[in-house]
């Protein structure tokens, strides 16, 4: 009888509450065993775990040089909307010619629902009200003064999946979208300027790019010297 394969699988993705999640498990089970890990435990652990496996399912956890260069991986799988060396150590794994997938979209509107819940929480000053109301002092929770989203400007820097999602809802509330995105030429509904420009205009601006080489730092104190007074910075990322 053929040894069956092994896959591991983060603790978070095994037990994800999703039905179509527990019918691939059930499949995978089917023709693999399955190692299920806390994507924070010691790297040994890690590298125990995946001695002898061919496939990783990754989401929270980073895949060492150490962790990868130990194992018989041939596929790396992604559950985020990318990957980079926060999550995986991409020169280890291109060295070992590993697969790596990943799912772009896959988390697209629950980011963008979240960017505009934290821009309303923070014009309405939420945190402020709601602890107010939980000491008792109902008087100056009704006297603290929020402010409308309506007819401000939100400045996107990247307008790929997220951004644009984040853009059509703040059209909706009323909002003016501008943008910054290097790689896009034009974007329907997104005036697209100059990131300068985007820092300069905006009373929101929303982070919406993957860490790499060209994004890292892409924002210091000379370009946050350009922002307006009592603007808001909102990183979802």
């Amino acid at each position: 009888m053929q040894q069956r394969v092994t896959v591991v699988l983060e603790d978070a993705v095994y037990h994800f509450p999703s039905n179509k999640v527990r019918e691939l498990l059930k499949e995978i089970e089917n023709l693999a065993q399955v190692k299920v890990m806390d994507p924070f435990a010691p790297e040994e652990e890690w590298v125990s775990a995946l001695r002898d496996a061919v496939a990783v399912v990754n989401r929270k956890g980073r895949l060492s040089a150490k962790m990868i260069s130990s194992s018989k991986l041939r596929l790396i799988a992604r559950t985020g909307v990318g990957v980079d060396d926060t999550r995986v150590d991409l020169q280890e794994a291109k060295r070992r010619g590993i697969v790596i997938t990943y799912n772009p979209g896959a988390n697209s509107s629950s980011v963008a629902e979240l960017t505009v819940l934290l821009m309303l929480s923070v014009f309405r000053r939420l945190n402020e009200v709601t602890k107010a109301v939980r000491e008792g002092r109902w008087t100056q929770g009704v006297n603290v003064l929020g402010q409308e989203l309506s007819r401000k400007t939100l400045g996107l820097v990247g307008v790929g999946n997220v951004g644009r999602r984040v853009a059509t809802i703040a059209k909706a509330m009323g909002m003016e979208v501008i943008g910054y995105d290097p790689y896009v030429r034009e974007v329907e509904g997104i005036r697209l300027v100059s990131l300068e420009e985007v820092l300069r205009s905006s009373d929101v601006v929303s982070l919406h790019v993957p860490l790499t080489a060209e994004t890292r730092r892409l924002l210091n104190a000379q370009k946050f010297s350009l922002m307006k007074d009592g603007s808001v910075l909102i990183n979802t990322r």
